[in-house]
């Protein structure tokens, strides 16, 4: 046998250039990338535990489903009002009440269950600006909603007249509201007041008002639940009590004379009337509305329709057309498409995620299928009840479906745009996403709770079980076993948190061997380094590696790891963790393997 020699240098792969989750191919083939992995996240410090969620106020009814419906109405001066629907109730949280906040009734004795569809309609005017959002679930009445929220400065008692508040600026001049559940009049207000007010109950100080929406004026409007607002008008789908169906309705988009009217629907033939388009092909539904340039997208499950309005005519001469058709090209769940960097993404009945692109120096579209490199994973998948969000502030495509058939929601497919890479995420089983104040929120698909996305290193105080299993590595040749002597391994490390590395040899044939590194300054792989080290502002809002909570309590590690008597063909190297608040990422890591110059033992001469 010859003597081995050691290669002068490691094999050390960034993370940074980590290609995601690949289940496509076989693991020696996928290139730095991960066989397997579940709550991982890829940040500018290289990949670690994904963050947790935490829970967002306490109801003030008790529900027996999960959260249906989740939005943020944005107002003229960009305040912005969180609502959710469950069981019969329509929620809006008062930040000020509670400890984290309370939900209150903005409308009650609903039909259980149902999804409701949200359009604002906000219109300003040299002398007022004029809040309008409008809302419906299919069945209940097309209904509006000045999204006047605000909370009580001292406590009421029952029959109070005047009940004093913190801001009166977007509510009625006379009218009513809504306290605890509780609907009460009122005939006057001051900025921080409402005067000659009936019904009182008893509330206390931090109790949230709001303006009781009108759920009764628009009653011979179409009942639509799926609602999108665009090009000066109201687009929905649904309408007498058909929760889904082929029509699509559009409102009065205004004239020069004439301000929009998102209540009008009664069609009629100028380019600037309401009206209603059919559109029977590629399913039994409508499941989705979005836009792009100057046209309406109506998406099915297997076909992707284009409408628009020629307005060189001189009474209306709408244009309906096929985008795409087959089975499959479509969007397969209710209200799953969203727009993020100037493209649509969506998910489709049987594929997943899915985004629709232009072909290079063309106009022609096509749905490509981000979720192609893990369909072994996902084909038992169930996305008939999926929902997709664009977080913002991660640049994430999130989508939200089951592990499999009869299952509740319990699988998060993330998709990080900027690096073109997918991880899932586990144990977060949401319903519906909605932005709110520039963060990711969900609804549980289990019970009446909401919680905030990205929030913590816990799952309200749970642990987050992060793992994720590298490439088969073979070093360029299947055929010769090689020596491996050393892995290198840096990153961050949060004080006395755990992080666990496990290395299987040969297909796991072999017995693995496994180490614990700690994040305890005592160590000698650990470097204490003070958090921030790249400054907390110096190239904006964010610091240069990463956000602040990302680095608090963070030391920098480096560490050779020696084996003893290995010779494999190929290795795995496995990362996770278990703990509460477990924060850890891998920077960079790799083999020095040693070439093996002897026989196998099951070598056979011939």
């Amino acid at each position: 046998m010859q003597e081995r020699i050691q290669k002068p240098t490691f094999l050390t792969q960034n993370s940074n250039q980590n290609r995601g989750l690949i289940t496509a191919d076989e693991a020696s083939n996928i290139q730095n990338a991960f066989q397997s992995c579940q709550n991982i996240q890829f940040t500018r410090l290289g990949f670690g535990p994904r963050k947790g969620y935490s829970l967002v106020g306490a109801h003030d009814n008790a529900g027996t489903t999960g959260i249906k419906s989740l939005f943020s109405y944005l107002l003229s001066d960009n305040s912005e009002v969180l609502v959710c629907s469950h069981t019969t109730w329509l929620e809006w949280l008062n930040e000020k009440g509670g400890t984290d906040g309370e939900w209150h009734t903005l409308v009650a004795s609903l039909t259980s269950g149902k999804r409701f569809g949200f359009a604002p309609f906000n219109t300003t005017t040299l002398a007022s600006a004029v809040n309008r959002l409008f809302f419906c679930n299919g069945v209940e009445n097309y209904s509006e909603w000045n999204g006047a929220n605000t909370y009580l400065t001292a406590d009421i008692l029952l029959g109070a007249t005047t009940i004093n508040v913190a801001d009166t600026t977007y509510f009625s001049t006379t009218g009513s509201i809504l306290i605890n559940g509780t609907t009460i009049t009122y005939t006057g207000k001051t900025s921080t007041s409402f005067t000659g007010c009936g019904g009182a109950l008893a509330a206390s100080e931090n109790d949230g008002a709001t303006q009781l929406p009108d759920t009764t004026t628009y009653a011979a409007l179409p009942k639509m639940n799926l609602l999108m607002t665009a090009q000066t008008r109201v687009w929905g789908v649904g309408g007498n009590g058909v929760v889904q169906s082929n029509r699509l309705y559009y409102s009065q988009a205004g004239t020069s004379a004439a301000a929009p009217d998102p209540t009008d629907f009664t069609a009629a033939a100028n380019l600037a009337d309401p009206g209603f388009k059919d559109f029977p092909e590629g399913g039994p539904a409508i499941n989705a509305l979005s836009v792009m340039d100057k046209q309406i997208l109506i998406w099915k499950d297997d076909v992707i329709n284009t409408y628009t309005f020629d307005f060189g005519q001189a009474t209306k001469f709408d244009l309906p057309d096929t985008l795409m058709q087959g089975v499959d090209v479509g969007c397969g769940a209710l209200g799953a498409v969203t727009m993020a960097v100037s493209r649509q993404f969506f998910v489709s009945k049987t594929g997943g995620l899915k985004m629709l692109s232009r072909e290079e120096g063309s106009e022609l579209l096509r749905p490509l299928q981000l979720t192609e490199r893990i369909l072994p994973t996902i084909k038992d998948f169930d996305f008939d009840n999926a929902a997709i969000h664009y977080d913002q502030k991660n640049n994430l495509i999130l989508v939200t479906c089951a592990s499999a058939k009869d299952l509740e929601n319990d699988t998060v497919i993330c998709y990080d745009i900027r690096r073109d890479i997918i991880t899932l995420f586990k144990g977060i089983q949401a319903s519906c996403f909605a932005t709110y104040k520039k963060n990711s929120y969900f609804g549980s698909t289990l019970e009446a709770k909401v919680f905030k996305l990205f929030d913590g290193y816990t799952d309200v105080g749970s642990n987050i079980n992060a793992s994720a299993q590298t490439e088969k590595y073979t070093f360029g040749d299947v055929g010769v076993p090689k020596g491996l002597d050393v892995f290198f391994v840096d990153g961050w490390i949060k004080s006395g948190r755990d992080l666990n590395i496990r290395f299987d040899f040969d297909d796991g044939t072999q017995s693995y061997k496994q180490i614990t590194l700690n994040g305890d300054t005592s160590k000698d792989y650990i470097y204490d380094v003070s958090p921030n080290v790249f400054g907390e502002n110096e190239f904006g809002a964010y610091p240069f590696g990463g956000d602040p909570e990302e680095f608090t309590g963070m030391y920098k590690f480096r560490v050779a790891i020696k084996f003893e008597n290995v010779l494999a063909y190929n290795a795995a190297v496995s990362y996770w963790s278990s703990g509460v608040g477990e924060q850890w990422f891998i920077g960079n890591a790799g083999f020095a393997p040693v070439e093996g110059h002897q026989l196998p033992k099951n070598c056979i001469s011939i």
